[in-house]
């Protein structure tokens, strides 16, 4: 797992080195056997790749077999985490008062009480934009917002201070515990699992939503733009 999520860390710098207008003609690839990981980009101009050793089939059958330790370590070989839905105290699809008694518990978001909540277009639609570069005495976050829909919090961004931390440490960070990302390109990294959608964009946010309510929100917005369509056709059909 190690070798499989250095080489994708190895790939996304790769390729983010890039200026945006080459981004475009690179391929990249990872390709895994029994006993290593190979990372591969290329371009016009040629390619550049890394090869991490790593156990063998057999070696992770005998660790499965006894239990997830590994026998010549005796170290947790436990598989990865499902991405998260929460940041420290906060959790996706907590109503907005609890959020609220979660912030203010925490003073690394800098809440400063209702001045930071207002209203959003829609119904029971409400957003907390928190400053924690200006109103915490904790050094790692800058602004932070919660979205609320239908009183549930749905997408939580946390920016980072970027000062303080870098995109390759926190990303790699998230690869350890979560594993490779599902999605990876130079705008952001992205895991997702039943439930949770979890984002590293650039420069550095991390970003929470919640899956179904995204997927939701997606449908109505497709349905939205079909009937905006065939009204359009109405229209020029009536011309």
């Amino acid at each position: 797992m190690k070798g499989f999520v250095f080489a994708f860390c190895f790939l996304f710098l790769m390729t983010v080195s890039f200026p945006p207008a080459a981004q475009n003609a690179l391929s990249a690839s990872v390709e895994e056997d029994d006993n290593s990981v190979t990372g591969t980009v290329s371009g016009k101009s040629g390619s550049a790749s890394v090869t991490i050793s790593g156990p063998t089939k057999g070696d992770i059958a005998t660790r499965e077999k006894n239990g997830g330790v590994n026998p010549a370590t005796g170290r947790s070989t436990a598989s990865v985490e499902p991405p998260p839905s929460s940041f420290g105290n906060v959790s996706i699809g907590m109503d907005i008062e609890s959020v609220k008694k979660a912030l203010l518990a925490d003073r690394r978001f800098g809440y400063r009480g209702e001045r930071d909540v207002s209203l959003l277009a829609g119904e029971n639609n409400k957003l907390i934009e928190t400053d924690a570069a200006r109103y915490s005495p904790y050094p790692y976050l800058d602004r932070c917002w919660f979205q609320f829909v239908d009183d549930k919090l749905y997408v939580m961004s946390i920016n980072l201070n970027q000062e303080k931390l870098d995109h390759y440490s926190v990303f790699s960070s998230l690869c350890e515990k979560y594993g490779a990302p599902t999605t990876l390109n130079p705008e952001k990294a992205e895991w997702v699992s039943d439930s949770m959608i979890v984002d590293l964009e650039r420069p550095l946010c991390l970003k929470y939503t919640d899956k179904a309510v995204f997927d939701r929100i997606q449908a109505e917005s497709g349905v939205e733009e079909t009937v905006a369509e065939q009204n359009r056709e109405q229209f020029l059909q009536g011309i």
